[in-house]
């Protein structure tokens, strides 16, 4: 009995000198086990989703960005640059289509005063039973309208930004003011 426990302190001995000359084998056995491939692969990814978190922050500029303007305030009902381009760009493409030809005729063929507004014409009035007034106002190039105190009338077509509102029928002229410049006209 004696023998087999020296043999055995023997053998535990020279196991303990072997872990502390050469370690090298146990750190092997370490790295190999699962908890070392577990870490392992958590390092992988974890280089994985800085690589993708860092791709994310320095991404290029998008293309909407690009397009993003500041918004100064404005009138809502003026008419914008990008507005006149695209109509532009339609009366161009549409050239074949009759509707869209004589509109780019009608801003061709206009006559504008020193102002740049279209040279109008006053052309009559009606005065119903119940005191309704109506003017008839001819603006070269677009044609002739009928209008009331309080009626505004687009010229988007020839003259970018330029709305006429109505403020006075008379049976001798039709005052109106420009809605941009907030001039007032006396058109006789």
């Amino acid at each position: 009995m004696n023998y087999k426990f020296t043999s055995a302190l023997l053998v535990s001995t020279i196991l303990v000198l072997m872990t502390l000359i050469y370690p090298t084998p146990l750190q092997a056995q370490e790295e190999s086990s699962p908890l070392g491939k577990l870490e392992e692969k958590l390092n992988k990814v974890s280089q994985y989703y800085q690589e993708i978190d860092n791709k994310m922050n320095n991404r290029p500029q998008e293309r909407a960005d690009k397009y993003i303007q500041p918004n100064p305030k404005r009138d809502p009902f003026s008419y914008t640059d990008q507005m006149y381009r695209n109509q532009q760009k339609q009366n161009t493409a549409n050239s074949g289509n009759s509707l869209a030809s004589n509109a780019l005729l009608l801003a061709t063929t206009t006559a504008f005063t020193a102002d740049g507004l279209p040279i109008m014409k006053y052309r009559g009035y009606a005065e119903s039973a119940s005191g309704e007034v109506i003017g008839i106002l001819e603006i070269l190039g677009m044609g002739v309208y009928t209008v009331r105190i309080g009626d505004q009338i687009g010229l988007h077509d020839i003259v970018k930004e330029l709305v006429l509102i109505v403020e006075g029928v008379s049976r001798n002229n039709i005052i109106i003011t420009t809605g941009k410049l907030g001039k007032k006209l006396v058109v006789q």
